[in-house]
C-alpha cells in the first residue's frame, strides 16, 4: 500500500495512513492468554489492538484497546507482566479518536517499507499476593505480585475455579515465559477475564500506569497465542527533552549493543532495528514501517489522557509510530532506557531534587554514586533511602538553573580529593563521562554524569 500511495497527493496519503494507524484491524502483541481446555481446540487471534505508550521519564502509561475473537465462544484470562505495581483504570473514551485527530493534524505517516530476515481472585499465598482487585466497566481486573512460577501456576488453577472458568491450559511454555519475566524482575501480573466469540468485538480500553525508568511494551508473552502472523503498531509519546530515546528504542541491530547509534544516524534511520532484535532468527521475513515524528503541544497531550498531561507538565510531547507485519514470535520485550541530552538530564535531576520527587531521582541516577562529598553508594536502594531522608521542600517551585557546557572528567580540576578519587576509580577515562558546576537559584552545585547503555546519560554524583 505504501509503495503505491507514495506517488499520490499528500492529502490522500494522510487519509490512508489514518486508516492504517487507527482504523484497520491488525493483530497486535501485548498480553498473553490462558485458555480454558475444551474438547475441540480453539484458535484464538487478536485481530486488532491499539496501544498508546506514554512515558514521562519516571512513569509509563500504557493504554490498550483490543478487538478480539475466537472460532467459537470461549473465555480466556488475559494477563500482562509489568515491572512495578500498576494503577489500572479505564482510559478516556475519546483517547483513540484524539489520537486519530493528532495523526491527521500533524500528517504522521510511514516513510519506508523494508523486507528483511530478522535476527535477532484466590487466597493470598507467600509466593502470590493479590495487590489490586477492581471492576472497570466490562473488565474484572486482578493484579497479583508473583515470586514463584510453580505457585503462580497453582494460583491460576484456583483463580479459574473461583471464576467458573473451568480447567486452565497450563503448558510448559506458560511456565517458561512466567519464569523468564520473574528472572528479569517483573513481579506484577495484571489479569483480565475476557469472553471471546466468532464475532469480533472491541474491548473498552484500559490504562495501566506504573513506575519504570525504561520504555516498556510486552511482546514475549504473546507467544502464548501460538504464533501466526499479524501486525504490531506502537504509538510512543515521549517528552520533548527525551526525544533521543528513539536512538536506543529503535537502534540498528548491526550497531554493537551499548555503543550508541552510528555517527550521522537519526532516530528515524534506526527505527526498524528494534524488531530485528526481537524476532527469532528462524522465522520468515516481515515488513517494517516507521513513521515521521510529531511535536505535540500540551493541550494535545492532555487530549489523550489527563494523567499523561500531568506527567508531562508544560513540556511538548514527541509522537512516533512503528508498524511491523509478519510472524508473531518474540524472544524479548521492548525495554529501552530513557535517553536525554546532557542538559535535559541535569535539569530534570535538579528539578527532582528541589521538588523532592523520589521517583524521578530514582530514574535519573546510577550507582556507584558520589553523594554530597560524603559517601559513595554502591546499592541503588540504599541511595534512594538516603535521598528520601532529605527533608521535603516547603515550596515545590521549579528552580532557576544555569547549566554551563560540561567538561570531560579527565580535564576537570576538582577542588576536593573525594570527587577526584571517585572520578579516577569509578568513571571511565573517556570524554563521554562529564562533570559540570551549575548554578541553582544562584548557588553552585557540582554534578557528575556517566554514560550508560545506548549512550544514555545518568547522574553519578552531586554536591552542594
Amino acid at each position: 500500500m505504501c509503495a503505491t500511495t507514495a506517488k499520490r497527493p499528500a492529502t490522500l496519503i494522510v487519509g490512508l495512513i489514518l486508516v492504517a494507524l487507527v482504523g484497520s484491524p491488525p493483530v497486535w502483541a501485548d498480553r498473553g492468554a490462558i485458555m480454558t481446555i475444551r474438547k475441540v481446540e480453539v484458535n484464538i487471534q487478536e485481530p486488532a489492538q491499539r496501544a498508546i505508550i506514554a512515558h514521562d521519564g519516571a512513569h509509563e502509561i500504557l493504554i490498550l484497546q483490543t478487538d478480539v475473537k475466537a472460532d467459537r465462544e470461549t473465555q480466556v484470562v488475559e494477563f500482562m507482566p509489568l515491572p512495578s505495581k500498576p494503577d489500572v483504570s479505564l482510559a478516556p473514551e475519546r483517547c483513540f479518536k484524539a489520537l486519530a485527530e493528532i495523526i491527521s493534524k500533524h500528517r504522521l505517516r510511514y516513510l519506508i517499507q523494508s523486507r528483511t530476515q530478522f535476527k535477532g481472585g484466590a487466597e493470598e499465598t507467600e509466593a502470590v499476593k493479590i495487590v489490586v482487585q477492581k471492576t472497570l466497566g466490562p473488565h474484572k481486573v486482578t493484579v497479583a505480585e508473583v515470586r514463584d512460577t510453580d505457585e503462580f501456576v497453582k494460583w491460576v488453577e484456583q483463580f479459574f475455579k473461583e471464576n467458573g472458568l473451568g480447567q486452565p491450559a497450563l503448558g510448559d511454555e506458560l511456565r517458561q515465559i512466567v519464569a523468564d519475566y520473574l528472572e528479569r524482575g517483573f513481579a506484577f501480573f495484571a489479569f483480565d477475564v475476557v469472553t471471546l466469540s466468532p464475532e469480533t468485538k472491541t474491548v473498552q480500553p484500559l490504562a495501566y500506569q506504573f513506575k519504570s525508568d525504561h520504555v516498556y511494551y510486552p511482546l514475549k508473552v504473546t507467544n502464548l497465542y501460538g504464533g501466526g502472523k499479524g501486525v504490531i503498531e506502537m504509538f510512543t509519546l515521549l517528552p520533548a527533552d527525551a526525544r533521543n530515546t528513539y536512538y536506543g528504542l529503535f537502534i540498528s541491530s548491526d550497531t554493537p549493543q551499548g555503543s550508541g547509534p552510528a555517527p550521522g544516524t537519526t532516530p528515524q534511520s534506526t527505527m526498524a532495528g528494534l524488531l530485528r532484535l526481537l524476532l527469532r532468527p528462524d522465522r520468515s521475513p516481515g515488513t517494517t514501517l516507521r513513521s515521521t515524528m510529531a511535536d505535540l503541544e500540551a493541550n494535545e497531550v492532555a487530549s489523550l489522557h489527563p494523567a499523561i498531561a500531568e506527567g508531562f507538565g508544560e513540556q511538548r510531547g514527541v509522537l512516533s509510530a512503528l508498524r511491523y507485519e509478519g510472524p508473531l514470535r518474540f524472544d524479548r520485550d521492548v525495554w529501552a532506557p530513557m535517553h536525554y541530552s546532557f542538559e535535559g538530564l541535569v535539569w530534570r535531576f535538579v528539578v527532582a531534587l528541589e521538588k523532592g520527587d523520589a521517583d524521578a531521582i530514582e530514574a535519573l541516577t546510577d550507582v556507584p554514586f558520589a553523594f554530597d562529598r560524603k559517601v559513595v553508594f554502591y546499592d541503588k536502594e540504599e541511595l534512594m533511602r538516603r535521598f528520601r531522608a532529605i527533608p521535603e521542600p516547603t515550596e515545590r517551585k521549579t528552580p532557576q538553573v544555569e547549566i554551563p557546557r560540561p567538561e570531560p572528567v579527565e580535564h576537570y580540576a576538582f577542588t576536593d580529593d573525594f570527587h577526584k578519587r571517585f572520578a579516577d576509580e569509578y568513571m571511565p577515562r573517556r570524554t563521554v563521562d562529564k562533570v559540570t558546576t551549575l548554578r541553582v537559584n544562584g548557588e553552585k552545585m557540582l554534578v557528575l554524569v556517566r554514560q550508560g547503555e545506548y549512550g544514555t546519560y545518568r547522574i553519578a554524583g552531586f554536591s552542594h
